[in-house]
């Protein structure tokens, strides 16, 4: 089980990293020992990457070359790793922090300082979860006003009759109103919903009820979540003439992770629904379930898929050895230096600061964080 264990780090004062003990030799099984080798061996890719000014910035993609999206996801999958596997480097995590609070914009959001954005909600949201998690009673002096701005983006007053309502947009300086939101999705929410829980939002809040209700929207009577309200968007097989399409698997470990986030229960119906659609398809090698027209999507999004089934599993339960199995089929994909890249453009998986901090996500689901 998760223990947490303070560190001592600079002016933004103890941070503690979730951690697990060390078992003992004779009690742990083989698969744990080269599961924590390979979360090792790519966390530390991961802390490598670090620039000295303490962000992580794409050097492939112009739209993540400034980090602000790029370094919050870095730093909330870092966060994960136990102790068996790798020791929490401080000193880096505290030069992310101070990095991240110089880079808010004057209404407090992370991704909206330059010339474009970098995604802000999604940087938003990944900002509160990291530093809650290695802090969750010291960090309200950067976090208040990122929070603040996050609340604010949701779409409520107003909306209550659009299809769109409780969710979350990309994020921009100025609303959007009715009726036209931009784009909103389950993935995107599903960061707003994790970020604000963390930093301490009520799951009986209005607001969270309206994204449960919004959560809700997007689960089909197979059990599984689909991406988006708007069909065009979403990557299932076809289940009807009118062009709406099934759930598949990545967007299923969004709606079941944006539900337990929101303090649903594990016993609740929807959730076994999500859960039992999970384990039926469950797979190693791809994204489970993509229809036909979007078969690249499915290899293309397989590291997505393992660190949100990772995390489900962690919290519900899994197929039988599910954790060795995972972590065969990343050990086989990492490369020599520790991190991870797909072959793939789509979804941006080449890029290995996004690839790797998922493996680092998928890895540390097999040693059980949640």
């Amino acid at each position: 089980m998760l223990t947490r264990r303070t560190l001592l780090i600079s002016s933004l004062a103890s941070l503690a990293a979730c951690g697990a003990p060390v078992p003992e030799p004779d009690a742990t099984p083989t698969w744990r020992i080269r599961a924590a080798e390979t979360l090792g061996r790519a966390a530390g890719w991961l802390w490598a990457a670090q620039s000295e000014h303490g962000h992580w910035r794409s050097e492939m993609y112009g739209p993540l070359r400034s980090g602000q999206s790029l370094t919050p996801f870095a730093l909330e999958a870092l966060t994960r790793v136990p102790t068996e596997a790798m020791g929490f480097p401080a000193d880096k995590a505290s030069a992310a922090l101070g990095w991240m609070k110089n880079v808010r914009s004057a209404d407090g959001a992370l991704g909206l300082a330059g010339s474009s954005a970098d995604y802000p909600v999604y940087a938003s949201g990944l900002a509160l979860a990291a530093a809650h998690r290695m802090n969750p009673d010291g960090v309200h002096r950067l976090t208040a006003p990122i929070a603040t701005w996050l609340r604010g983006q949701q779409l409520l007053d107003g909306w209550e009759e659009h299809r769109e309502h409780g969710g979350f947009p990309m994020g921009s300086t100025v609303r959007p109103t009715p009726p036209n939101p931009g784009h909103v999705d389950l993935s995107m929410s599903r960061r707003a919903i994790e970020g604000l829980r963390e930093a301490g939002e009520p799951a009986d809040s209005p607001a969270m009820q309206a994204a449960l209700a919004f959560v809700k929207r997007h689960q089909r009577e197979s059990g599984a979540f689909v991406y988006a309200l708007e069909d065009g968007l979403n990557k299932g097989v076809r289940i009807d003439e009118e062009g709406s399409s099934d759930g598949y698997g990545s967007s299923t470990t969004d709606g079941l992770l944006a539900l337990l986030a929101l303090g649903v229960p594990e016993d609740d119906p929807d959730v076994k629904r999500a859960h039992a659609w999970l384990l039926e398809h469950h797979r190693t090698d791809e994204n489970p379930a993509v229809g036909k027209a979007h078969a690249r999507f499915g290899v293309a999004m397989r590291f997505y898929y393992r660190a949100g089934a990772a995390r489900v599993f962690a919290a519900l339960g899994g197929p039988k050895d599910w954790q060795l199995g995972l972590h065969d089929a990343l050990k086989a994909e990492q490369r020599e230096d520790g991190s991870f890249q797909s072959e793939f453009v789509l979804q941006k998986e080449d890029e290995p600061v996004i690839a790797t901090g998922l493996a680092v996500i998928a890895l540390a689901g097999c040693l059980g964080v949640r």
